[in-house]
């Protein structure tokens, strides 16, 4: 049987006490008003038939971070160091049958998003996103690197993909991407394939007639190697630029974007690159070998 909660007499018995005495009163009340607050939030009209020790066991029991059965069904397992099957087979903006080998042909690296043209938010999201990040970079697709956009929805067509491209190059703006920016369709067959070896997981929201999904921009190498993730829908350039940079191993950019790539390393932990202090440590420790070489030079000559 719960017990009223009375606050006066409550009151009275804190200020009359101290010690041990509050603390036995405090927790005596405290556990009924939890008992008592979970039942007015309606876990279920089966809990009001229920003893007090048992709504507390079976809540206690149950793990805080379990993820509903369908969020189960829906994410990301980043599939590093894979190779994506470059024989899979898709529709390009134009109506054109295409295999992805088409995309990768070991020069330049390729950034891929997987998303659906009649998204209503999290893919518009996700590819404004994008293009606001690549609108701050000095590279440019179609030269340091391609982009591809796949529709994980086998129910979209061409004509679909090609207005979508059509948006998105008049917001990029830069003439030499339209070649090697490609918005592609394809088979529930190639779609499952590509999705598989790519670690996506998304499922059909039925109550609310849309793909429930998760948000990344992934970069392959330029012979179809998963290198990197980089999840959201907010991008920075500077990141980008990285992950492009390592997709290719250091060759793409100027000396410059070498070296900056050389300095920093991909943390998991944050999620994003920073500066690699063991690099460092190698830069400044060379310098240095340089400098007393340097210094030295007259003296091994007066030796000789």
């Amino acid at each position: 049987m719960l017990v009223p909660l009375n606050w006066r007499r409550l009151l009275e018995q804190l200020s009359k006490s101290n010690g041990r005495k509050v603390d036995l009163v405090l927790f005596s009340h405290i556990k009924y008003l939890s008992i008592l607050s979970a039942l007015l939030l309606g876990w279920g009209g089966g809990l009001l038939q229920a003893k007090p020790s048992q709504i507390l066991s079976s809540h206690l029991q149950k793990p805080s971070s379990e993820l509903p059965g369908e969020l189960k069904q829906v994410g990301i397992d980043e599939q590093l160091g894979s190779s994506v099957d470059l024989s899979i087979q898709f529709t390009d903006e134009n109506g054109r049958t295409v295999s992805l080998a088409e995309y990768f042909d070991g020069t330049i690296p390729v950034m891929l998003s997987l998303v659906y043209f009649n998204c209503p938010g999290l893919c518009n999201l996700h590819l404004n996103g994008v293009v606001d990040a690549l609108k701050g970079l000095s590279w440019s697709i179609g030269r340091e690197f391609r982009y591809l956009a796949v529709s994980f929805d086998s129910r979209e067509n061409w004509q679909l993909a090609q207005a979508q491209k059509n948006n998105y190059l008049s917001v990029y703006d830069r003439n030499s991407s339209s070649k090697d920016w490609h918005f592609l369709t394809g088979s529930t067959s190639a779609i499952e394939r590509l999705t598989r070896s790519l670690g996506f997981r998304f499922r059909w929201d039925e109550k609310n007639k849309e793909w429930a999904h998760a948000s990344a921009l992934i970069f392959l190498s330029p012979t179809g190697v998963i290198t990197r993730y980089l999840h959201g829908v907010v991008f920075e350039a500077n990141q980008i630029k990285l992950a492009l940079s390592e997709a290719a191993n250091g060759t793409i950019g100027t000396l410059a974007d070498k070296f900056v790539w050389f300095c920093y390393k991909y943390d998991p932990q944050q999620s994003k690159y920073v500066v690699y202090a063991f690099r460092l440590v190698q830069i400044g420790g060379g310098l240095m070998v340089l400098l007393l070489a340097i210094m030295l030079l007259p003296t091994w000559r007066r030796e000789l």
